[in-house]
């Protein structure tokens, strides 16, 4: 099977309101999936065999701390891997947060990823997250570190610079700020890092399957995934997770897309007169530029269908 990760976004519902936030998160938010349905996807994610780890996500799955704990404790005994991603709140209470995450410890977790930007931090104070970070460590957890940049922001070296000297205990990595959700509303086109060449553009996929707060499900977990038509395999109440795979590999435009990459794409839009850019802000973008696009997708519609066929012929014929 082509999955190997099960995400699942537990909530829109946030502590912070950040102006960059992809899924529009706040506090305000209170749309969550039930126990039962997340215990459901878990269980046939691991039933499948293919699964090694589920990872929760959201908006902030710490506001639903019990949820999340029985939930991972479930994925563990099924043999699952666990892992979250968290803005790191609850640190402000450093006696509580070590009981939280013992008892996450215990249930199965592994790994916690946090976000560290001027957006995050206008909510959670870098002595909070820099406690978070501190207590994941001291808890037999191993934890990575996003920061997010806009061409004219400074947060990789404010951060690196802020959070020592817990920045060593965690793997960092930097990324551009992308046009999707809040990020639109709140700022102008040149304050994107366009840096990625699309003609090198291939889908990042990396096996896995998202079960989003809208209670869809999704064949990845970038941020633009909800505005994708083709990545919604529908609603995890109507889909088996066993029927995920058929569905993306019956579906002409992923079924080219995963083969070839986006380049394929890129030169038919071209020769068809669509304008695309030489570069955008990362793979997802590309994926969000290209199969957003109304008029591109019915233009080039014979097209994917014919080259989709010939694909799956030479599939069937070893090659």
């Amino acid at each position: 099977m082509m999955f190997s990760k099960l995400a699942v976004c537990m909530t829109n519902r946030c502590s912070a309101a950040c102006d960059m936030c992809c899924f529009g998160c706040s506090p305000k938010k209170k749309t969550h999936l039930s126990t039962e349905q997340i215990k459901s996807s878990i269980r046939q994610a691991a039933e499948t065999g293919a699964f090694k780890s589920v990872g929760f996500t959201g908006g902030e799955p710490f506001l639903y701390y019990d949820q999340l704990l029985e939930c991972s404790a479930y994925g563990k005994e099924l043999g699952l891997r666990i892992t979250i991603n968290t803005n790191g709140f609850w640190a402000k209470n450093e006696k509580l947060a070590r009981e939280k995450l013992l008892a996450l410890r215990e249930a199965g977790v592994e790994y916690l990823s946090f976000s560290a930007d001027s957006y995050h931090q206008a909510y959670v104070p870098v002595d909070v997250l820099r406690a978070a970070l501190r207590l994941t460590y001291e808890c037999g957890m191993q934890s990575s570190l996003s920061i997010m940049e806009t061409v004219d922001s400074q947060d990789l070296i404010t951060y690196t610079e802020a959070l020592r000297p817990e920045i060593y205990l965690t793997a960092l990595t930097p990324h551009p700020m992308l046009p999707i959700g809040k990020a639109m509303e709140s700022f102008s086109e040149d304050k994107y890092i366009r840096f990625f060449e699309t003609k090198e553009a291939k889908c990042t996929f990396m096996g896995l399957l998202q079960l989003n707060f809208d209670g869809n499900y999704y064949m990845c977990c970038s941020q633009f995934c909800r505005e994708i038509p083709p990545t919604n395999l529908g609603k995890a109440s109507e889909v088996e997770i066993k029927d995920t795979e058929r569905m993306i590999t019956s579906n002409d435009y992923l079924y080219v897309m995963l083969r070839h990459g986006f380049i394929w794409y890129i030169d038919l839009a071209k020769k068809k007169g669509f304008e695309i850019p030489d570069y955008l802000c990362s793979p997802c973008h590309c994926c969000y530029f290209v199969f957003r696009n109304k008029k591109l997708m019915s233009a080039i519609e014979e097209e994917v269908r014919e080259e989709a066929g010939r694909l799956r012929v030479q599939h069937l014929l070893g090659n």
